[in-house]
């Protein structure tokens, strides 16, 4: 028992580590699910992109606390571009449907010119003293990398939700999404404002892939890694649509519970997570479909 007790507390910093990625990873696409309507699959382009810059600032050996922020920053940038030279054409032509393949689109193209700037592999990412050093506070042993991560990412998602759902802002992205029309007449800028909305989301998913990066220490990844993926996908079934708070509860909960079973039951095999996150997801899905339509039936 205090074997096991003893690798739960050395797991536990970890594991709200890895929470705080899925979760702003989460928060991007249910945001965006919820304000555009569309699972934004452009999401993982975007870690890749704060993956790159991570990569690219820890070969010119600056602190890590640069390394997120150019993260960030990048990803604010091409979530953007993403947004007004794939999305912002087909919105106005009321092709919302398109808007999936798209995003697909976009995140192939942005994968290909990542591997063609960066070469993976060509050496690890190696810390520097400002973010490693290590705190001990009882029994629970953490760096400065991982307490820096979950606070940002509170206070990020806290941020974007008080953007999103209490300032004219939110409502003017809802409103230049559903409404064009209505949103102009109001006098709205409908060019700039679902822009914003995609940068800060996409700021969000490139940070977490600059944490992912700089946490891990390896070179750029090419993409989310897969258990994060499916991760943040379980958090984007189960929890409420657009709910921020929501999705950064699950994806701490999700976390935490993968490193309870992996301390308490070692010998799982290594696909037991993946399946189960897996059947989250179809649950999660047969859920919502099930909650539509008697909502559906509810309104007929």
């Amino acid at each position: 028992m205090r074997r096991t007790r003893c690798a739960m507390d050395v797991r536990a910093a970890d594991a709200l580590f890895n929470g705080s990625v899925i979760a702003l990873v989460a928060t991007a696409a249910t945001v965006v699910l919820d304000l555009f309507g569309f699972f934004n699959v452009a999401v993982a382009a975007s870690f890749v992109l704060g993956s790159g810059a991570a990569f690219a600032f820890a070969a010119a050996n600056a602190p890590e606390w640069q390394w997120v922020g150019a993260g960030a920053l990048v990803g604010l940038v091409g979530g953007a571009a993403i947004d007004r030279l794939a999305l912002d054409p087909l919105r106005r032509r009321g092709r919302t449907s398109a808007m999936l393949p798209a995003s697909i689109g976009a995140t192939l193209v942005i994968y290909g010119l990542s591997r063609a700037v960066f070469f993976p592999g060509v050496f690890k990412v190696q810390h520097v003293v400002d973010l490693s050093r290590v705190a001990t506070v009882g029994r629970f042993t953490f760096t400065e990398l991982q307490a820096f991560a979950v606070i940002a990412t509170i206070v990020c998602c806290a941020l974007l939700d008080f953007v999103v759902r209490r300032t004219r802002f939110g409502n003017g992205v809802r409103a230049a999404c559903e409404n064009p029309l209505a949103a102009q007449l109001m006098g709205m800028r409908i060019d700039l404002v679902p822009a914003a909305a995609m940068a800060l989301t996409s700021a969000l998913a490139s940070g977490a892939g600059a944490l992912y990066t700089a946490h891990a220490g390896i070179p750029m990844t090419t993409g989310i890694p897969p258990n994060l993926a499916l991760s943040a996908l379980a958090v984007v079934a189960i929890a409420p649509v657009g709910s921020i708070g929501g999705a950064c509860g699950v994806a701490y909960a999700l976390s935490l519970a993968g490193a309870l079973l992996n301390a308490y039951f070692p010998s799982l095999p290594a696909y037991a997570m993946p399946c189960m996150l897996l059947a989250l997801i179809a649950a999660g899905l047969a859920w919502r479909q099930t909650h539509a339509s008697a909502t559906g039936a509810v309104e007929t």
